[in-house]
């Protein structure tokens, strides 16, 4: 009888487990007649259940809940060891934990406490050590929500103590992995992020072992919040669709995978992974998957009455919007739009969340896009409301990163003026503002508005900093550590900067949070160009730039805490370490000067040698930050390993010059300045530019010849004699900022153009060209083209033409028209291995990866696609493609990074060359260049840079078409052999 009991229960015991109640009562009662004899032979299925319900299930392991807060989802039941026959004792602990767990849910955590811990005394009484652990892991849950961190660790340490003395059951394992849940999310509100992911790992291994397949998706989300804690962002979304069962290279989510999220069942846990979802997805560029995929996690949370849920979806639908206010094409009513958007999603997370957290973090959001907005006044008013809300919330991290928010905000919002006491009634300087103040309609501060006092911020500084140690939170301490010493340094207080930022170096080194630790170093660097200690200066930015390398996979991750923005966190300080290491003497020349090489031995080789490769690593930087993710491979290059007869420039524009470094083989780097500012260089290169772009300004063809003349004396004038004397037959440019966007082709001695003398190639670093010259093989095309109107673009009449005398010159394999789809674009670029690809359609070259695009019948191939589409690969291309032709293309009007979009087609392709356009030109200028170009690579033995210039001489000598505007928008990118 006594093996035929213990048999029953085991069965029970794992019938509950699997949770298969209503097909479990019917086995469960033809099982317990062979226990208990005839006494259920005449009881109806609705009795049935009663009579076991009072003889059974009632000595069975009581039935408690544990709460998985670290993602908000609703509690699972959870099967519990044996309970001693104490049926009066155990009713009363069963009470206790469901009032602790009500008094939970309507967020009374000290009461809940007291309820949790008298339930813990009760089943130690009754030596229950299962329910015991129980209800001590659901203490410290309670506990972690109270900020009472010591007692959280203590009885969550208590509870796992208690579950490794007990017999590896189902049951136990399912609290084990429960236990594990909430001590990841003690972890990682301790700011111990990895190892929180440590053992949220440890959790899903245990569900894994019970078949919980609920359990273990919630351990991957809970993994992928802590890989966002620590800047993993990729590896992030790689869990979470890992955990959605999907599978997407880059995590571009198709419409197909999409529609899968939209399909799989609706659950508490779906709403909280598609919100971590959406998250990662912003920050790793894809805003508009980003917003898909939070709307629905908002739709599925509606239904669900999960408000909490709705508010934190809400928050981060107004942080993805917030990001499409700083596209650089946006137009500013555009801007002014989503801004507004962006505040009524903060607005409305504060007012239906039932989280105080969430309802401030929301509104500091509003602050800061309020003062982003030039909206001072409104400013002022919430910093003062939220002023006295700061320190209402318990002490956490998320707590600590709030105080950061709101002193970062507090120091926009200040002014270098401070005073020492509360805020100021006076506005005494206008410096900080003065800019803001200039832009059409803004908001200004008038003379009776209140700033915040310095030593009001450095007080809020310095409580999270104090707090962050109390938690042992070495990050966010040091990340408070480090504002303090920007705070320090806006006041001009160096010395004091200059300490607190070596402590936060200290708290963050490079090997622990390098994405933290490369601003700090950028700031003591900073720090010690400003005391005049310019070596230095140039060791701390050499180690932020040496930082900022190792972080290359994970670049668009950094500054997770704050919108991480490249052009105002990364790309500066590539630029100051290159102002640094070329830091002209006070006895240069005058403003709008140049100097020779002669000038430029002040400066060492070293030091020139430095900068060529800083200039080199920044161009890198940029296409990374286009693609969003660092898919390119670099490899340093000499220009001697390239090609002996070319000259390779490296033009930078700094903030009050422009600077010069010249490669020329065999010799030691030259480099020479011309001392303007930077805006006037931009308005240079843009009016030079406009000048052959736009009709009623090219008809003037002297003002275009007089600015390419101007250019013309910053880059090649000052070496011309060295060019000459040198032999070198090609110039090759590293183009940074607008020159980009310029003819350098059409630049002006006064009496000739530069491809009169000189072949012209742009590379977008040399690290990044493959160096083989072009197969001396019979060339093989295989070309693309649209003639015809489609998807709002006018027809190229003339590109018909263009393949047809292009296929005359060269062998080729032509689809045109209906025959040119991204189907049979990819299908054949794959199979066909000609080295030349040659698409004759619209295209258009934006900073943005997603605005880059090549049109096809039937759709658009964008930047990111080539990689797919046509890079070489094993097992379709057997040989790289060495050139590739982009006619009738163009630059974004208006977008001053457009060409950036060229470069980064050209690179994504896997081409060693592409040749392109900078505007878009005449049809029929276009196919006679084309024509030209195919015939003079195909019947001589020239460079492709040789082979161009070539073609672009044939045309200039066309009366028709001699004009700058056809000839010098065709430009070489890449290798240039």
């Amino acid at each position: 009888m006594v093996s035929k009991q213990r048999r029953f229960y085991r069965g029970l015991q794992n019938l509950l487990i699997s949770s298969k109640w209503l097909m479990a009562v019917e086995r469960l009662y033809r099982r317990v007649k062979a226990m208990y004899g005839g006494k259920t032979k005449r009881l109806g299925s609705t009795k049935r259940y009663i009579w076991l319900h009072s003889h059974v299930v009632r000595s069975l392991p009581l039935l408690t809940l544990l709460f998985l807060l670290s993602i908000g989802v609703s509690p699972v039941v959870a099967q519990l060891g044996a309970s001693p026959p104490l049926v009066q004792t155990q009713s009363d602990a069963s009470k206790l934990v469901q009032q602790a767990k009500t008094l939970y849910e309507a967020r009374r955590f000290e009461e809940a406490a007291q309820l949790w811990q008298q339930a813990a005394n009760v089943f130690a009484t009754q030596g229950d050590k299962l329910n015991q652990a129980m209800a001590l892991s659901n203490l410290s849950s309670t506990f972690q929500q109270l900020g009472q961190w010591d007692k959280a660790n203590q009885t969550i340490t208590e509870s796992l103590n208690l579950l490794q003395t007990q017999e590896s059951t189902p049951e136990q394992l399912r609290i084990l992995a429960q236990t594990k849940d909430i001590q990841g999310q003690l972890q990682r509100s301790l700011g111990q992020s990895e190892d929180a992911i440590a053992t949220w790992q440890q959790a899903g291994v245990l569900y894994a072992q019970i078949n919980n397949k609920q359990g273990v998706t919630q351990s991957r989300i809970n993994q992928a919040q802590a890989m966002q804690d620590l800047g993993l962002y990729p590896k992030a979304c790689k869990t979470l669709l890992e955990a959605f069962e999907l599978s997407s290279q880059n995590c571009d989510l198709s419409t197909e995978s999409l529609q899968t999220l939209k399909d799989q069942p609706v659950s508490p846990l779906k709403v909280v992974g598609l919100r971590s979802l959406g998250d990662v997805l912003r920050v790793i560029g894809k805003i508009d998957q980003s917003q898909k995929v939070l709307e629905e996690s908002l739709k599925l949370a509606q239904p669900l009455n999960l408000s909490q849920d709705m508010a934190a979806a809400y928050l981060s639908l107004g942080n993805t919007v917030r990001t499409l206010v700083n596209t650089e094409t946006l137009a500013p009513i555009k801007q002014r739009q989503y801004r507004q958007a962006s505040f009524n999603y903060y607005e409305q997370a504060a007012k239906i969340s039932t989280s105080p957290t969430t309802q401030l973090l929301a509104q500091l959001n509003q602050l800061s896009l309020l003062l982003e907005s030039n909206k001072w006044s409104d400013a002022r008013e919430l910093a003062l409301l939220l002023k006295s809300q700061l320190y209402s919330l318990p002490l956490s991290r998320t707590g600590i990163y709030a105080q950061i928010n709101f002193a970062q905000s507090l120091m926009k919002l200040g002014n270098r003026d401070w005073g020492q006491e509360g805020f100021l009634t006076e506005y005494s300087s206008p410096s900080l503002l003065s800019s803001q103040c200039s832009m059409p309609n803004a908001q200004c501060p008038i003379s009776n508005v209140h700033f915040p006092t310095f030593n009001e911020i450095d007080q809020i500084l310095t409580k999270a900093v104090e707090l962050a140690h109390g938690l042992g939170d070495q990050r966010t301490e040091a990340y408070a550590q480090g504002l303090r010493g920007r705070l320090y340094e806006q006041n001009q207080q160096l010395s004091q900067a200059e300490n607190f930022t070596k402590q936060a170096l200290n708290l963050a080194p490079t090997f622990k949070a390098p994405d933290i630790a490369y601003e700090f170093f950028w700031q003591l660097g900073r720090l010690r160009k400003a005391q005049g200690d310019n070596e230095g200066a140039i060791a701390n930015y050499t180690q932020a730039v040496n930082t900022l390398q190792s972080l290359r996979s994970d670049l668009v991750t950094i500054s997770s805490d704050v919108q991480f923005s490249f052009r105002e966190s990364v790309e500066p300080v590539y630029r100051e370490l290159v102002a640094l290491l070329l830091q002209p003497k006070p006895e240069r020349l005058k403003v709008g000067s140049s100097q020779n090489n002669l000038q430029a031995q002040k400066v060492s080789q070293k030091n020139l040698d430095q900068a060529r490769k800083v200039l080199e690593s920044l161009q890198l930087a940029e296409l990374d930050n286009f693609f969003r993710d660092a898919c390119i491979n670099a490899k340093p290059a000499q220009i001697d390993q390239i090609d002996k007869t070319a000259a390779v420039f490296y033009p930078i524009i700094l903030s009050d010059r422009l600077e010069v470094i010249l490669a020329l083989p065999g010799q030691p780097l030259r480099q020479y300045t011309t001392f303007l500012p930077k805006k006037e260089i931009n308005t240079t290169l843009n009016n030079l530019r406009q000048a052959v772009t736009v009709p009623r300004l090219r008809a003037s063809l002297k003002r275009f010849l007089d600015t390419s003349q101007e250019v013309y004396n910053w880059l090649i004038r000052p070496v011309e004699a060295e060019l000459a004397a040198s032999g070198v037959k090609t110039l090759a440019f590293v183009p940074d900022g607008a020159f980009r966007n310029i003819p350098i082709a059409a630049l002006y001695d006064g009496k000739q153009y530069l491809i009169e003398n000189y072949s012209v190639a742009i590379a977008p670093g040399l690290q990044l060209l493959d160096p083989k010259p072009l197969a001396r093989q019979k060339l093989q095309v295989l070309a693309f083209g649209l003639s015809e109107a489609r998807q709002g673009f006018e027809p190229l009449p003339n590109v018909k033409l263009e393949l047809e005398r292009i296929k005359t010159e060269v062998e080729s394999q032509v689809r045109l028209n209906q025959a040119f789809t991204s189907s049979s674009f990819k299908q054949a670029t794959q199979s066909l291995p000609f080295p030349v690809i040659h698409l004759a359609t619209h295209g258009e070259f934006s900073s943005s990866a997603k605005d880059t695009f090549v049109l096809t019948w039937d759709d658009r191939i964008r930047a990111n696609d080539f990689n797919e589409l046509i890079r070489t690969q094993e097992g379709n291309r057997k040989r790289p493609i060495e050139l590739l032709v982009l006619s009738a293309c163009q630059t974004a009007t208006g977008d001053d990074r457009a060409a950036l979009g060229l470069a980064g087609v050209a690179v994504r392709a896997g081409a060693r060359s592409t040749l392109a356009s900078l505007w878009f030109v005449s049809d029929e200028a276009t196919s006679l260049l084309m024509t030209q170009f195919a015939q003079e690579l195909n019947n001589t033995q020239v460079t492709k840079a040789e082979a161009l210039r070539r073609a672009q001489a044939v045309i200039l000598q066309d009366n028709k078409f001699s004009h700058p505007f056809y000839w010098s928008a065709f430009v070489l990118v890449g290798n240039w052999l």
